[in-house]
């Protein structure tokens, strides 16, 4: 499966499938400090400037657009400067630190466990993530990988899904919003 990014950015974007119909709306509203990304399920529901009800601010995204009543939250990651990040993910609130701990050269991989009992693990690179069945089988099953967008090739940044993840689906997007974001911190510093 193939998803297209309507915008090179993991925290504010719709992550839309072949047909360009939205299947997650994440956002992130703009703050100092304590940022919180959102992750809908679902895309928004795009309003003309026209209208003549005003969006709800709680439920606008910064494009103007509004989460749609068929959205429904997924997760949220409030991020931390000082401590690790927290998920807030199937009833649950959890370090990132320990759902996602990170490991390999430079810490740039993060390995979690999905519902499935399956391990997987996050390869971070420059340009790009990908996502791999951490079972020891080599090679290594590839899940998920990331390629972002090319200004000169005018591509738009993709995810894209094998098969053998789809049962995951949600929580490969939570976990590469996630992923996405370390990794470009660490090629901007």
């Amino acid at each position: 499966m193939e998803l297209t990014l309507s915008r090179d950015s993991p925290t504010n974007t719709l992550i839309l499938d072949a047909g360009g119909t939205p299947l997650y709306h994440i956002c992130t509203p703009f703050k100092w400090t304590r940022r919180t990304t959102t992750i809908f399920r679902g895309g928004p529901s795009m309003r003309s400037p026209d209208s003549s009800v005003p969006p709800d601010p709680a439920s606008s995204s910064l494009d103007g657009s509004t989460i749609s009543p068929d959205s429904s939250e997924i997760a949220r990651i409030h991020w931390n400067y000082v401590d690790s990040p927290r998920l807030v993910y199937d009833g649950r609130i959890v370090e990132f630190s320990k759902f996602m701990p990170a490991g390999g050269f430079m810490w740039m991989t993060r390995t979690f466990t999905a519902p499935d009992g399956k391990s997987y693990i996050w390869r971070m690179g420059w340009g790009s993530c990908h996502l791999e069945l951490n079972d020891g089988s080599k090679p290594a099953k590839l899940i998920a990988r990331f390629k972002e967008a090319n200004l000169l090739k005018g591509s738009k940044s993709i995810l894209e899904i094998d098969e053998a993840g789809l049962h995951i689906l949600d929580l490969i997007v939570i976990t590469w919003v996630f992923v996405e974001k370390y990794r470009r911190d660490g090629e901007s510093k």
